[in-house]
């Protein structure tokens, strides 16, 4: 049985980590930047990933720089609309 407490991998389809890597973002980046844009707060991607808070949030400011977005919600447009166009 697994605890909910348990951090897990982000599970991400491979075509929607394709799709994010030919956007510059590493692997990395990809699962930070999903967290991010369904909702997450930067500690709670932090727990999920087994990070510190201070390498999500340097991840969050080159993914923000990577794909010109400025705000949570330009940042989720923008990952959502980019899964929805991965064939």
């Amino acid at each position: 049985m697994t605890s909910l407490t348990t951090p897990h991998p982000v599970v991400a389809a491979p075509r929607a980590m394709e799709g994010l890597g030919r956007l510059g973002l590493s692997a990395r980046q990809a699962e930070v930047a999903l967290l991010l844009a369904e909702g997450m707060t930067e500690e709670a991607a932090a727990d999920r990933l087994c990070l510190s808070p201070h390498t999500v949030h340097d991840h969050a400011k080159a993914i923000y720089r990577l794909l010109g977005v400025h705000s949570r919600v330009e940042l989720a447009g923008r990952i959502f609309r980019i899964l929805a166009e991965t064939p």
